[in-house]
């Protein structure tokens, strides 16, 4: 069978696989250590699932440690896929990226079927999420910047990875991503991940990837995208299917929110990321490039990404469509807000000596301006005073950062909530990092840039920000596009 045959689109089934969660070779009786080929050294499994389990191992020739994955049995007896996996190794091992870890080669040694990669000392991004939760903005972004740069190379090479989620991609002792088991997914078949991998893996599936669609680059930027998701809200896009019913219609469906989790996200960073998790693969980016683009310098604000504007009119939750429920639901619920404002009515009246009916808890009023905070306390019945305004690194002039006493307590009616607000916003500090870092902080910040001059020196290596506008530390009113100027090689 040649390479070609062994590589065609239809893939071998799962039917005869074991259900369970741990198909793999343990299972099969495969004792540690072990040496295959006389030239592998198994010393101690590292993770299983559908296809098989990782080993880390030495390779005795080279002296070095390497990760081997080892087949299930009931796969490796099949000469079709067999053949697939050695051919998918030989292709994969020609690729050479430092967010990639590295196919050495594949092989059946005593019946068991193997595959033989780069090992990476550290843990994957569900360790991390595990450990750390929801990550910061800056972490997130760097990280995602250079995942897709990686799908983007591997996309270049007409390859698709298929699987990617936090358990595919590692993190080295440096902390950089190094994303394993590329398209070995798609060497095999399952209508649904067996046993408990249904939940590890349908959030990162694509929804045409549910209804049957074969993987393309925009599936991968879908998974980037939930992943992405994931770091920043420390749980992945919710979705109301649960890997084993049809996914809904996507005309229905859009994108979750991220900034009602996590409302330092900047708004241009949110819609990039929304646009990658469009229900359509044409309303995503065009190419994982792309994605990292935005990424690293999203606007303040984007425009809808194509479609969401329609699909707003054909949600589920349209005003017809609640307008033609039974009146048998909305005219208890009318009678119930009646009574409900009647009661809010009453007790204004009450004196103030009773206590347990005059008290209120302090609504939220910071991470916004102060005209509405005021207008938001009012509202609750209170009243507000502006203490000595401080600078500050993310608000504009005016917002409010600080308030006393803390949102949720309880207090009087026309207590006086103490507000602190912003006297400007501080210029962050971008001289002397590398043009990519500065990008990826001006995005954590919520800045943008507007131009970069090269200047050519040797005082600086080629590459670092020498200077910038507005000046580091200036505090403004608002944040304003920035213009760097970086160091360029002389010529």
């Amino acid at each position: 069978m040649s390479a070609e045959e062994a590589l065609s689109p239809v893939p071998v089934p799962l039917a005869h696989l074991p259900s369970g969660p741990t198909p793999s070779a343990a299972a099969d009786g495969l004792p540690l250590p072990t040496v295959l080929r006389s030239r592998y050294r198994l010393e101690a499994a590292l993770g299983t699932g559908v296809l098989g389990t990782v080993y880390r191992a030495v390779d005795l020739v080279r002296g070095r440690t390497v990760a081997v994955r080892v087949f299930p049995s009931a796969l490796a007896r099949d000469a079709t896929f067999r053949a697939r996996v050695l051919a998918h190794a030989r292709k994969t091992a020609l690729l050479t990226h430092p967010h990639l870890a590295t196919v050495f080669e594949a092989g059946v040694s005593a019946g068991y079927l193997y595959l033989v990669e780069e090992f990476v000392e550290g843990p994957s991004l569900r360790a991390l999420l595990q450990l750390r939760g929801r990550q910061p903005v800056h972490t997130t972004v760097t990280l995602a910047a250079q995942l897709a740069e990686a799908l983007a190379y591997v996309h270049a090479q007409g390859m698709i990875h298929g699987d990617l989620r936090p358990e595919t991609v590692l993190l080295d002792r440096e902390g950089r991503p190094k994303i394993v088991a590329l398209g070995l997914r798609q060497l095999v078949s399952f209508p649904h991940p067996p046993g408990g991998e249904a939940r590890a893996h349908t959030a990162y599936t694509a929804p045409e990837l549910r209804r049957g669609a074969a993987p393309s680059p925009q599936s991968d930027l879908y998974a980037l995208g939930a992943l992405l998701y994931e770091l920043l809200v420390g749980t992945p896009p919710a979705g109301p299917w649960n890997g084993r019913e049809a996914a809904p219609a996507p005309s229905l469906l859009g994108p979750p929110l991220l900034r009602t989790e996590r409302p330092d996200v900047p708004p241009g960073l949110e819609q990039a990321i929304r646009q990658a998790l469009a229900p359509e693969p044409g309303e995503r980016p065009a190419t994982a490039q792309a994605f990292r683009a935005a990424l690293l310098a999203p606007p303040p604000s984007l425009p809808p990404f194509p479609g969401a504007r329609d699909r707003a009119r054909r949600s589920p939750l349209d005003p017809i469509a609640w307008a033609s429920q039974p009146l048998a639901i909305g005219l208890p619920l009318a009678a119930t807000l009646i009574v409900l404002l009647l009661l809010a009515r009453l007790l204004d009246v009450l004196p103030p000596v009773v206590v347990p009916f005059q008290a209120v808890r302090v609504p939220e009023l910071r991470n916004r301006s102060f005209a509405e905070a005021e207008l938001t306390a009012k509202g609750a019945g209170l009243a507000v005073a502006k203490t000595r305004p401080e600078p500050c690194d993310q608000y504009g002039r005016d917002f409010v950062i600080r308030q006393e006493p803390d949102p949720g307590t309880l207090v009087h009616r026309g207590t006086r909530i103490r507000l602190t607000t912003c006297s400007g916003i501080r210029v962050p500090n971008l001289v002397g990092l590398r043009e990519e870092q500065a990008r990826i902080q001006v995005v954590h910040r919520g800045w943008t840039v507007s131009g970069v001059r090269f200047v050519p020196t040797t005082e600086a290596p080629p590459g670092t920000v020498l200077a910038q506008e507005p000046a580091p530390d200036l505090i403004v009113p608002e944040k304003q596009p920035l213009v760097l100027t970086v160091a360029q090689a002389p010529r």
